[in-house]
């Protein structure tokens, strides 16, 4: 189930139709804010050999990569962790870095 939602968010995010939507997608920079603690936080979005989440680069199969495929400004992703489930708002996409190699 988790992959076919997964695979629909991810056809979704290539059409044209998305991107002038400001959807999250592969390639994009994403802000985020921590709903509980207002803490702020910029990742981009890779393929998955690209990823080094040390330094804010994150794959999209991802626990983060996979609850923010698909999202607009302003939408909350539920990510599930070790530590439990934290919501993080989404107030910035940036697409502007797409056209370079993700």
């Amino acid at each position: 189930m988790a992959l076919c939602l997964l695979l629909n968010r991810l056809e979704f995010c290539d059409s044209q139709t998305s991107r002038l939507e400001n959807r999250v997608r592969v390639g994009c920079t994403v802000t985020l804010r921590n709903v509980l603690s207002q803490e702020m936080l910029t990742l981009r979005i890779v393929q998955d050999e690209k990823a080094c989440p040390a330094e804010g680069i994150v794959s999209f199969t991802s626990m983060i990569g996979v609850a923010l495929l698909g999202l607009r400004c302003g939408d909350v992703a539920q990510v599930k962790t070790s530590q439990g489930e934290l919501e993080w708002e989404l107030v910035a996409v940036n697409h502007s870095a797409t056209n370079l190699s993700t």
